[in-house]
């Protein structure tokens, strides 16, 4: 029988972010889902769920889902896409337009997490930034703001609370392809951020995650724009004295 790995993202009764993790045991994605929901640890909570195995990894997709008093809304994700392919479409049904070729630009936000000296990085598991050490982040959900968006991005893709201190920049990321048609549009609003608790574990749309020295940015190949904004947030904690 396949197993699945769950992690569950749910406020306890005193409404702190809590992370847990569990597996199913069920022959199809859907059916693991169903009891994944049913052993939730709390009324709304929110799921990610992939295969354990790479055989059953491979050609299927991952699975995030929103539970709300019992109701389940699915979001699909294919959990490989083609580099080669500009005009694959991902299977998100949860958005109203495609990620790729968008008609309009698409918000998402990155977060600066720095921890004294160090800096929190992830390794992308998609597009903008697929595979090279990058900010957390991701696309903001109708009914968010953007702080919301950023700390559930960071315990999504690292299993880190962090607390929001304020907005760095706003940073374009704009992709075309060889007509010059544009394939990717990304307006990336990009906030600092501290660590608060929680234990490091990548996950989501990351496949690594790690802490960096501040010092060694420059020398790791990061997207230029990437350097900038973490130099921005650093002076901005230094003018908030944080440490």
């Amino acid at each position: 029988m396949p197993r699945w790995t769950v992690q569950y993202v749910y406020l306890d009764e005193t409404g702190n972010t809590r992370v847990s993790m569990d597996t199913v045991e069920a022959e199809s994605k859907d059916n693991a889902l169903t009891l994944a929901a049913k052993q939730a640890p709390a009324e709304e909570f929110m799921i990610t769920l992939h295969p354990e195995s790479e055989e059953q990894l491979l050609g299927s997709v991952r699975h995030k889902a929103m539970a709300m008093a019992g109701k389940i809304q699915k979001n699909f994700i294919p959990t490989e896409e083609d580099e080669g392919d500009e005009g694959m479409e991902p299977l998100h049904h949860s958005d109203s337009m495609s990620r790729t070729y968008p008609n309009r630009p698409i918000a998402a936000v990155g977060i600066v997490i720095i921890d004294e000296d160090r800096i929190l990085l992830v390794r992308r598991t998609k597009p903008p930034r697929q595979g090279r050490w990058s900010l957390p982040g991701g696309v903001q959900e109708t009914g968010e703001t953007v702080f919301e968006a950023a700390r559930r991005e960071v315990l999504e893709e690292t299993g880190i609370t962090v607390e929001i201190k304020g907005l760095v920049d706003v940073v374009d990321s704009i992709k075309r392809d060889d007509q010059e048609k544009i394939s990717l549009h990304y307006t990336l609003i990009e906030v600092v951020a501290v660590p608060v608790s929680g234990k490091l574990a990548a996950a989501s749309d990351a496949d690594e995650a790690d802490w960096f020295p501040l010092k060694d940015i420059s020398d790791m190949g990061l997207w230029s724009e990437t350097v900038r904004i973490i130099r921005l947030a650093r002076e901005k904690l230094n003018a908030l004295n944080v440490t």
